[in-house]
């Protein structure tokens, strides 16, 4: 094993897995090794193209001002065994919720929720001028000076 991990330096990590509990990690076993690349890897150029056209293309975002015409928002709770999605009914505030995929029972105040939201906009004559998608993020601040302080995403779906 090493002791110091260095900037700039590449690094061979053999017999781990990657695991997803609430985030993306390393898991490794005894038989786990991590050691320095000694030598350079010559990468041939068509590697360096294909990577080229996998590269995300850099963001365009448009300032848009209208009216929201229709709005379709979905509150959905994260299951803690699978990842799951388990819709949050509207018209109950259940203690506990079944997830779909795997079928645990879980208490929803130790679920985490995301909200989001799609959306017909038009402009001030009324005319559509096309469908957006929300995720939870813009939303938590749109409406961020309408809610009290650290209010979580379940508290906003409820107001």
């Amino acid at each position: 094993m090493i002791e110091t991990v260095k900037e700039g330096q590449a690094y061979v990590f053999a017999d781990v897995r990657v695991g997803y509990f609430n985030k993306t990690y390393l898991q490794c076993a005894q038989s786990s090794t991590i050691s320095p690349c000694i030598e350079e890897s010559k990468i041939s150029e068509a590697i360096l193209l294909e990577a080229e056209k996998r590269r995300p293309k850099e963001t365009e975002s448009e300032e848009l001002v209208g009216r929201i015409l229709t709005a379709d928002i979905s509150n959905l709770y994260v299951c803690v065994n699978c990842n799951g999605r388990i819709p949050a009914e509207d018209d109950s505030d259940p203690e506990m919720v079944k997830c779909t995929s795997c079928g645990q029972m879980m208490l929803v105040s130790f679920l985490s929720a995301t909200l989001s939201a799609n959306f017909l906009l038009g402009d001030v004559q009324g005319e559509k001028k096309g469908r957006y998608c929300s995720p939870s993020a813009p939303l938590k601040a749109l409406f961020a000076e309408h809610l009290p302080r650290n209010t979580t995403l379940n508290r906003m779906s409820q107001n």
